[in-house]
């Protein structure tokens, strides 16, 4: 009797994609995108673009960045002029080549008025205190977009309440007021745009893209 032992073949994959990721420069110049890859034996290469179609690959490191060939991207002198690059990692295991999806990096002037700055992660100074003294965020619906891109209404669902506040490419604001069920962006010039979101406490940051 032939026994045919069976092959275990490690499957390759990325298990993790670099994130959004947005920088005020009144509180720090650094941003960093990260990659997670199920192979041990991948290399890395990070690549940026200014319209999605044209990628140049980032060196191993300079007086601006370190990583740019490992999985974990470091850019260590954010300027303005860097707002809506994208970044994205080529991996390399054997013959096989793996992109991850683009991330976006979001630079502006200002934190806005409210929120403190906490490395690239912003978060409302609002929190709620249980009766033993403890921090506890509520717990609030994750609000999405449609159409996104849009070329000129944008509706959210769930509806909540709460205030919002948008901003344009350069960190202006562009409005604010009660969270509606709409947002007419018809009279906005195209390009990417900022909608925060602030309910209950607690801040959700939405990328609205104008056509």
């Amino acid at each position: 009797r032939i026994v045919e032992d069976s092959l275990s073949i490690p499957l390759a994959m990325i298990t993790s994609q670099p994130s959004d990721t947005a920088v005020y420069l009144d509180n720090s110049n650094k941003a960093d995108f990260s990659v997670a890859f199920s192979s041990p034996n991948a290399t890395y290469q990070w690549a940026f673009s200014a319209n999605g179609t044209n990628w140049v690959n980032l060196p191993a490191a300079s007086s601006a960045l370190n990583g740019g060939k490992t999985p974990n991207l470091h850019l260590k002198a954010v300027q303005l002029a860097f707002n809506n690059l994208m970044f994205k990692c080529i991996i390399t295991v054997d013959t096989c080549t793996y992109e991850t999806n683009p991330a976006t990096l979001f630079v502006y002037s200002t934190t806005p008025s409210g929120m403190v700055s906490n490395g690239n992660d912003l978060t409302s100074t609002t929190t709620n205190i249980n009766s033993q003294g403890s921090k506890l965020m509520n717990e609030v619906p994750k609000v999405k977009l449609y159409p996104n891109p849009t070329s000129g209404q944008v509706s959210i669902t769930p509806v909540v309440e709460g205030t919002y506040r948008i901003f344009n490419e350069v960190g202006r604001s562009m409005g604010e007021g009660e969270i509606k069920e709409q947002f007419d962006f018809s009279s906005h010039p195209a390009g990417m745009y900022m909608l925060i979101l602030q309910i209950d406490g607690n801040t959700q940051y939405l990328r609205v893209i104008k056509q």
